[in-house]
């Protein structure tokens, strides 16, 4: 058997809502490719993290869209060197809401909902 690692990534009520399985360490930590990971907490109350991995230099949009598909913010835009990253958001009403991560060819969205 090879080795591997599991990542589990819970709601915000224990309840595990995603489980990856990699076999090569740079997956795991987010290098074998682009990827926005789920957004933390979901729900939250209006503060959350959005996580996500450039595998080598690229432009790089997260932008952020109401349930009307109105750009609600930009929460990165340019340049991005290899690695992890990790944005802290916070001032979002009340709402259903989508992360859209753009790269090259690559485009990914992630759903989070804000509650009061």
């Amino acid at each position: 058997t090879s080795p591997h690692i599991s990542l589990h990534f819970l709601d915000s009520f224990g309840t595990a809502i995603e489980d990856f399985v990699f076999t090569d360490p740079r997956e795991a930590i987010g290098l074998g490719g682009f990827q926005l990971f789920p957004v933390s907490p979901n729900p939250s109350r209006g503060e959350f993290s959005l996580g996500y991995s450039v595998p080598h230099l690229s432009d790089v949009t997260l932008d952020i869209y109401d349930v009307t598909g109105r750009l609600v913010c930009r929460a990165s835009s340019g340049e991005h060197a290899e690695g992890l990253y990790d944005l802290q958001l916070s001032g979002f009403s009340a709402g259903l809401y989508f992360c859209r991560m753009k790269a090259g060819d690559f485009s990914a969205t992630e759903r989070f909902v804000v509650i009061r």
